[in-house]
């Protein structure tokens, strides 16, 4: 298999030089990283792998530096579980995604235009330390199905999830925790307006964004000062956010412009509640993470290339794999880490792929 490798800057006006790590582990390259946190001591990372026979399975994995990972505890009643996402605050860890269903409670709770229902309910998981795990939020008021998103908010957290009806109509559910372990579910008519995808903070404001059903594919954000009242702004004719992260001057989120011919599409506001396009790196057609950092802001493209910017015109290559593709990037201890998968030959699985680079090097 290939060995995951950086891209070289042997002259000027190429990307700068990320240190790739060979053999980073227990990484299970293909499905691979799902999220992604910088903690006090290191790194931590969330996957979903499989345990044979198409039998879905989560880990957790850790790292003092982003080179050697260790595995991290077990996550109870994670059988047929898949984890969305994964945030850090002052009470612990938390992880959220999806379970199964007891026997005999399927239910038609999500709908896409694209694939068939699913009877997953949604989950979370509680960790005062990343290595030892509890099965919290679960049970009915969850039932509405998969947790796509979790963000640290105040002393506590704030988690959403969106699906679509059986009729294409997307519909959003959120949640409210004050520790990571005792969760209360939202409510509003603000939540029928669309399916949430993705979530960040500015100040004292929550911010959700994704869009409206299926068919018309109307660009959507919704903000709370609490979790649990929200309002709902359209942001266009058409389209679609699929990811928002906090950076300079504001929020730069990201998704699907509607057009089929120029794809991609980035949006950025100061607040929230006020929108205005933002610009994409040259022929980006979708954007997989953003990460904000006080300066500029890291996006991996659909592509798996790294870019870094303003999200105005000025968008820079950082990191071009030679033999990989980039997922998930987090800023920590004084570094950028990018994980992703690199190549292998065809039905073979795809080794995990490790970078780093000091924040310093970045353009």
């Amino acid at each position: 298999m290939p060995t995951p490798s950086a891209w070289a800057s042997p002259s000027p006006g190429e990307p700068p030089a990320w240190m790739p790590v060979g053999d980073p582990g227990p990484f299970p390259g293909d499905p691979g990283v799902e999220a992604l946190v910088a903690t006090p001591s290191g790194f931590l990372a969330v996957l979903n792998g499989d345990v044979g026979m198409g039998r879905p399975d989560v880990r957790v994995l850790t790292s003092v530096n982003g080179s050697a990972w260790t595995p991290g505890g077990l996550l109870p009643g994670r059988a047929g579980a898949r984890l969305q996402d994964l945030a850090l605050g002052a009470a612990g860890f938390v992880a959220v995604g999806s379970r199964p269903r007891q026997a005999g409670t399927l239910a038609r709770l999500v709908d896409t235009c694209e694939s068939e229902p699913s009877g997953d309910g949604g989950a979370t998981w509680w960790s005062p330390n990343g290595a030892e795990w509890t099965l919290r939020g679960r049970g009915s008021a969850f039932d509405f199905g998969p947790v796509l998103a979790v963000t640290a908010f105040g002393d506590g957290f704030v988690a959403v999830g969106g699906k679509n009806t059986g009729a294409g109509v997307g519909v959003s559910a959120a949640w409210v925790s004050p520790d990571g372990r005792r969760w209360t579910r939202a409510r509003g008519n603000a939540l029928r307006a669309g399916a949430m995808y993705d979530l960040a903070t500015i100040g004292r404001t929550v911010v959700a964004v994704g869009r409206t059903e299926c068919l018309s594919h109307v660009p959507m954000a919704w903000t709370s000062s609490d979790g649990r009242a929200w309002t709902a702004t359209q942001l266009g004719p058409l389209g679609t956010l699929d990811v928002v992260a906090s950076g300079p001057g504001g929020l730069l989120a990201a998704g699907w412009s509607g057009d089929d011919l120029a794809p991609g599409a980035a949006w950025r506001s100061s607040d929230g509640v006020g929108w205005e396009p933002a610009t994409l790196p040259p022929d980006v057609e979708g954007v997989r993470d953003i990460v904000g950092l006080d300066d500029r802001y890291l996006l991996v493209d659909d592509n798996g290339l790294v870019w870094s910017g303003s999200g105005g015109g000025d968008w820079v290559l950082v990191l071009r794999p030679e033999a990989g593709s980039v997922d998930r990037v987090v800023i920590g201890h004084g570094i950028a880490l990018a994980i992703g998968t690199g190549w292998a030959a065809p039905e073979e699985p795809r080794p995990a792929a490790v970078w780093t680079l000091p924040l310093d090097s970045l353009p």
